[in-house]
């Protein structure tokens, strides 16, 4: 399991938590992170990986970002999974899920004002920028918010379709059985 960093991997051992131990295990055990949007450098470690064990399979997870490095002639063996939105983080701007997280009723307001307004799209919002610590979430609350803390308090139907797809990509490559 490729993933552009450490942050993505936490987000989705939170996700995969709600779903089944083996997930979450899998992606403890599996993924290797790229520092950044890779793919040339997973389609590498990958094809290493390949010389060693011919049958080996595997996902490489993208966010969609708005510079995309080409991902090139296909590697057999190795899936790509760009996210639709614009990063992972996309799919934490969940309002219920932030206010369990935060854990201060009285920054509900707050919240779901940062959150609603009209110019607010989940698909292109820089979520990435939204949650950083010095983010305009953070600056609003008066502390920072974590995005794998977010995705702690999500409950599984507050979790995105986009990310039941990678997880049944994942199922498939791992040899998991699904829940």
């Amino acid at each position: 399991l490729y993933l552009e960093g450490p942050g993505d991997q936490a987000i989705l051992r939170s996700w995969a938590r709600r779903f089944s131990r083996p997930l979450e295990r899998a992606i403890d055990e599996s993924s290797v992170l790229m520092g950044g949007r890779q793919p040339a450098r997973a389609k590498k470690h990958f094809r290493q990986q390949r010389s060693q064990e011919p049958a080996a399979r595997g996902v490489c997870v993208l966010d969609r970002d708005d510079a995309e490095e080409p991902l090139g002639e296909p590697e057999p063996g190795l899936e790509f999974f760009t996210w639709p939105r614009r990063h992972i983080e996309s799919y934490l701007l969940v309002a219920s899920a932030i206010r369990r997280h935060t854990r201060n009723t009285s920054e509900i307001d707050e919240i779901e004002r940062i959150l609603g307004c009209s110019d607010l799209d989940p698909v292109d919002t820089h979520a990435k920028n939204l949650l950083s610590p010095r983010g305009a979430l953070a600056r609003e609350l008066g502390h920072p918010v974590s995005a794998a803390g977010v995705a702690r308090a999500m409950r599984r139907e507050e979790i995105h379709e986009d990310v039941h797809t990678l997880f049944d990509r994942i199922y498939t490559n791992a040899n998991l059985r699904a829940p």
